[in-house]
Order: structure tokens, then C-alpha cells, then sequence
């Protein structure tokens, strides 16, 4: 039985519209993520983390909701917990993952693309380290480069809100630029996590 419908996407088709300034490996997997949960990209599911099953209760339109959690509710067994269960949504995520930093390694070679990339983008460490060692050469400086660019301008941008904001006072927007590029996006799965979301 097909879980997903499948409609995959690059990175030209949806540069115009990624936030500025946000790493570029997490905006896309988040995006896919949003339209798992909200726009029926998610066909059947058995299992899901805490995280996405509250992003449903919260998020999806409610004869969507009650279809995945009627599938949810007739494969779980009574009585058991099972913390090491795998999540659907995470596993294809991580696959929506794994595609798109095949296809950043690939654009690196498209001289519009590099032009972009350190004009306007971004990545955050966890991606970084996952892309260095497939790179060598210029393309390893200029991840490297972007790496201390990004790490300067949010440093920058820290040491001005710490002299210019009054007590009290928030930044959020600034503040998860900063914990995207020391952790990744807030709800994405990472291999090695049994499956289950990192609130990183």
C-alpha cells in the first residue's frame, strides 16, 4: 500500500520562496514535513513520534486527523509502549532529507547556484557536517566559508541585541536562526535517533 504520494521538488523550484537566511538543507525537509501533515501528502501511517502526531491533533484538517489516528488506533496494541517505535513522517523525512543533500552536492557544480548560495544561503552545522565529508576542493571552502559567514553574522547580530534590546525584551526570529545553525530545524528526525523528532 502507497504511504505517500510522491511529488519531489529542488531547490530552483522553490529558492524564490525559502526564508532568507535560513540553511537551505532544513527549509526543504521542513516544508515536505509541513505538507505530510497538512496538505494530505501522507497517504497511511502506523506509526508516529510525539511530536508529528500532535502536529496532526493541531494541524491537519479534522476528517484528515481522524482518518490517520482511526489507522492509528487499530494498529496499536492495548498496554504497550513502545518508546523505540520508528515514525513514519520522520522516515520520510529523512529520505526527503537524504535526496535533497544528493541534489545540494550536485547544484554545486551550477555556477548559478553557487552564486546564490553565498549570496543568500545558508546552512546550519548539522547539515554541514553531513555534506563535508562528500565534498573536497573549492566546494568544501565555500561550505566552509558560508559556515564562518553565517557563524560571524549571528554572532554580529547577538552582540547587537545584547547592547541595544532592554531587559525583558525578545528577539525570536534571531534567536532560532541561531539554534537552526548550531542544531538543525526544531522537528526534524536525525538518523541515529531511532526514528523519533530532536526538538533541536
Amino acid at each position: 500500500m502507497q504511504r505517500f504520494k510522491s511529488k519531489e521538488i529542488g531547490y530552483r523550484d522553490v529558492a524564490p520562496i525559502l526564508e532568507r537566511e535560513a540553511c537551505v538543507l532544513c527549509s526543504l525537509p521542513k516544508r515536505f514535513q509541513s505538507s505530510c501533515v497538512l496538505s494530505g501528502k501522507i497517504v497511511r501511517v502506523d506509526r508516529l513520534c510525539s511530536f508529528h502526531i500532535w502536529a496532526v491533533a493541531g494541524g491537519a484538517e479534522s476528517d484528515r486527523a481522524a482518518r490517520l489516528f482511526t489507522q492509528l488506533l487499530d494498529a496499536r496494541e492495548l498496554g504497550e509502549e513502545n518508546e523505540s517505535e520508528r515514525c513514519d513522517i520522520c522516515e520520510r523525512i529523512m529520505q526527503e532529507e537524504s535526496l535533497r543533500c544528493q541534489d545540494f552536492v550536485q547544484l554545486l557544480e551550477d555556477d548559478e547556484f553557487r552564486n546564490w548560495l553565498v549570496g543568500q544561503g545558508a546552512l546550519c552545522l548539522p547539515h554541514a557536517a553531513r555534506l563535508l565529508p562528500r565534498l573536497s576542493g573549492p566546494d568544501r571552502q565555500l561550505v566552509l566559508a558560508l559556515l564562518r559567514k553565517t557563524r560571524e553574522r549571528l554572532r554580529d547580530a547577538l552582540g547587537a541585541m545584547l547592547t541595544e534590546a532592554g531587559a525583558g525584551q525578545r528577539a525570536p526570529v534571531l534567536l532560532s536562526r541561531v539554534a537552526e545553525f548550531l542544531k538543525g530545524r526544531r522537528g526534524l528526525g536525525r538518523p541515529g535517533s531511532g526514528g523519533r523528532n530532536q526538538s533541536s
